[in-house]
């Protein structure tokens, strides 16, 4: 049938005046103008047509369309959530964390899994990925945070200096679980508690030593109270490690801070050779040391066993006295004698010239003084 016959190509032979979508009171027209489609009927007709390939009318027709809208929209449900029909994988490394009507339910491990579409949904969250926070920045590198200022860390120390400072926190999830339900923004807590902490041990050290020798020390004490304190927020994270990319004097006065840090290290250079000298000169002081204690023994021993011997010979001579008190008093006397009087000048007269010897005359210089020699006679011819 053409369009420009009278009836229309649905079956409604009304006066239609060629017009394809028949003719009749449809709701479609205006008064005095063309008519329009009657969308009532055009719906009802589709109604029927469906009916009729699903088996006619009737409860079985009826249950066999719901079941079908339902498995599309099941299946649109499911390309937008990622999966078809309630199957997902989850990669090496992660979890994924179910939840059905948003209460966790279980977790799952790497594979290809299963949830209820609708009812359920996943997330996967990486348990084997290193995970870094970097604080601070060079100046002349600085970027913006969130809060739109420079992202940079002037730190105060103990002793009222200032140090420009950058390091980084590695960290990995711990605990899925806890991680996605305990806090709102886990990461963005521990970049501020790791801040908290730096500033907190900055704060407890001197400029010259977190700039010099006590850098590690520093590193080992902050990397401490991390753990220690998302420990406590039970946050699902557990920090692997803290490291200090850079730590140094402002900008301004970084020249007076190296002149200070190479003072330091001549300091600690003199140090070390003072300390090589006081190694090499200290082993040989307490060998003479030893050596003079030694000797000292030595001489006492010596002295005492000295001094003991006398003793013995003194009581062995009394022990003699004791038995011939006249014999040993006449040799005592005559080997004291002969101690006093065995170095000096003496003349000793005996007998009967003794008594005419005139009691002044200086024997004794008279003793010692040269013969003189007679003059020479005087010869005449």
């Amino acid at each position: 049938m053409s369009w420009n016959q009278g009836g229309s190509p649905w079956g409604n032979g009304g006066s239609g005046g060629g017009n394809p979508w028949g003719g009749g009171s449809g709701s479609g027209r205006g008064p005095g103008g063309p008519e329009g489609p009657d969308i009532d009927e055009m719906i009802r007709r589709s109604q029927e047509r469906l009916k009729n390939a699903m088996g006619g009318q009737g409860p079985r027709g009826t249950a066999v369309m719901i079941g079908l809208v339902l498995l599309v929209f099941l299946a649109l449900q499911g390309l937008a959530q990622g999966h078809l029909l309630g199957f997902y994988r989850i990669n090496d490394g992660e979890v994924a964390v179910v939840q059905r009507f948003g209460a966790m339910v279980r977790q799952e491990q790497p594979g290809l899994r299963w949830l209820v579409p609708l009812v359920e949904r996943y997330t996967a969250v990486s348990t084997s990925r290193i995970n870094r926070v970097e604080m601070g920045v060079p100046a002349q590198n600085a970027t913006r945070s969130r809060d739109g200022s420079a992202e940079s860390l002037m730190m105060l120390t103990g002793d009222s200096n200032i140090v420009d400072m950058e390091f980084t926190v590695q960290w990995r999830v711990a605990d899925p679980v806890k991680f996605l339900f305990n806090m709102r923004e886990p990461d963005v807590t521990l970049r501020i508690a790791a801040e908290s902490v730096m500033r907190e041990v900055m704060g407890q050290n001197q400029i010259m030593t977190a700039i010099g020798s006590g850098r590690e020390a520093i590193r080992q004490d902050v990397e401490k109270r991390l753990r220690d304190l998302m420990a406590t927020y039970d946050a699902g994270i557990s920090v692997d490690s803290v490291q200090l990319q850079r730590m140094e004097a402002p900008a301004p006065v970084i020249d007076a801070f190296i002149k200070a840090q190479n003072a330091q290290q001549e300091a600690n250079r003199l140090g070390n050779v003072a300390e090589g000298y006081r190694n090499s000169v200290l082993p040989q002081a307490r060998a003479e040391a030893n050596r003079m204690l030694e000797e000292a023994r030595a001489y006492k021993a010596q002295i005492v066993a000295g001094a003991l011997g006398d003793a013995d010979r003194f009581t062995q001579v009394y022990n003699a006295y004791k038995q011939a008190e006249s014999t040993t008093s006449t040799r005592l006397y005559l080997e004291t004698m002969e101690q006093v009087m065995g170095g000096a000048n003496k003349i000793i007269l005996e007998g009967n010239g003794a008594e005419r010897v005139m009691p002044y005359l200086p024997l004794d210089s008279l003793r010692r003084a040269p013969a003189v020699p007679a003059a020479p006679t005087a010869t005449t011819n």
